[in-house]
C-alpha cells in the first residue's frame, strides 16, 4: 500500500478529529480542510479557533486515527482507479 505508506512519512502535518469523528487536517498557512490535500477537500476551515467555537470537542488525532484515515484514503484511490474515475 504504497499510499498508506507514504501519507505517514514524514508528514507532520497535524490531525484532528471532530467531535463527529470527521477528520480535519491542519496546513501551513493556518487553515484547516477535511483531507490532506486541498484539491481534494469537501470542508474547509479558515483556521483551528473558528472550529473550536462551535466544536468543543475537538481534539488531536491518534496514531491509530491517522492510519485510519489513510488506509480509507488509500482505498477510495484504488476504487477510483479499479473503475476508470480520475479524482
Amino acid at each position: 500500500m504504497p499510499y498508506f505508506v507514504d501519507s505517514l512519512k514524514g508528514n507532520d502535518m497535524k490531525m484532528y478529529i471532530l467531535s463527529d469523528g470527521w477528520p480535519a487536517y491542519l496546513h501551513d498557512d493556518g487553515t484547516l480542510t477535511d483531507t490532506p490535500n486541498r484539491t481534494g477537500s469537501d470542508l474547509g476551515w479558515n483556521c483551528l479557533d473558528e472550529i473550536i467555537k462551535w466544536d468543543d470537542g475537538i481534539r488531536e488525532a491518534t496514531l491509530a486515527e491517522r492510519k485510519h484515515y489513510a488506509r480509507i484514503r488509500y482505498q477510495h484511490k484504488q476504487m477510483l482507479e479499479h473503475y476508470g474515475i480520475n479524482a
